[in-house]
């Protein structure tokens, strides 16, 4: 089975102490570690330390402002393979397997990086970060299906919680303060693909699309519901591919 040091892409070796990449710089590569150890920074502090397959840089393929989240600093000399997202977009066609393996990585580095270290908890966030409040009735549509805008909501409180549906089909019931949705269309730039309604009196927080970055930096655990969510679309077109394969 191939592994992410099985797939070929442009030689980086980096010196001991140097930076790889910078906090809040353009972001154009990802890389993954071939050999070595780095070390990652986040607001000039150490958070964690990581090996061999590990992958970096990549988080920024989920947003539109494209701009690293941490800094990496090469702890020894350290070997990388590097790609361009573009790379990646094609991986998924021809290595689906492959990109699987890098989203996993992902979601274990930002499980470390923002729940095992402890940064920017939601409640400190909140305090600086915050949208327009928008009050919405029982059965008031907040999303619908097919419209073409990239709003995100956040729950303030759901006096019954919000039906997800798709197709006139019931999905989901979503209810817990904080919570967020609706990233999803400013990500990948679709339609709305599912419908939210509310069930009760609902008090949501609303965000232009163009915020994502923010709400990645300040509630990191919408960036592992996103790649989560990615993960499963991932693994949804795969069997379609295999399916398809195997009726040819």
């Amino acid at each position: 089975m191939l592994s992410l040091s099985d797939i070929s892409g442009s030689m980086v070796t980096l010196e001991s102490g140097k930076e790889l990449f910078i906090q809040d710089d353009y972001a154009g590569y990802f890389y993954v570690v071939l050999s070595g150890t780095v070390d990652i920074y986040h607001d000039k502090e150490i958070v964690m330390r990581l090996g061999p397959e590990s992958v970096l840089g990549a988080e920024p393929l989920f947003s539109r402002e494209s701009r690293y989240l941490y800094t990496v600093k090469s702890f020894g000399t350290v070997r990388f393979s590097r790609y361009s997202y573009l790379e990646l977009l094609d991986m998924l066609g021809a290595q689906p397997r492959i990109v699987g393996q890098i989203l996993n990585s992902i979601c274990h580095q930002l499980k470390q990086l923002w729940t095992g270290a402890g940064l920017r908890a939601g409640i400190a966030a909140a305090q600086h970060f915050s949208g327009d409040i928008r009050s919405y009735k029982s059965d008031e549509w907040v999303i619908r299906e097919g419209e073409d805008d990239t709003q995100i909501f956040r729950i303030v409180s759901a006096e019954k919680g919000l039906e997800v549906s798709r197709g006139g089909h019931k999905l989901a019931i979503l209810q817990n303060p904080g919570e967020f949705f609706g990233e999803m269309a400013a990500i990948l730039n679709e339609k709305r693909t599912a419908s939210v309604k509310s069930l009760g009196n609902s008090i949501l927080e609303v965000y232009p699309g163009d915020h994502l970055q923010k709400i990645f930096t300040d509630y990191p655990q919408v960036s592992m519901r996103i790649i989560s969510a990615l993960s499963q679309r991932l693994a949804e077109t795969t069997k379609a591919l295999t399916e398809s394969m195997g009726r040819g």
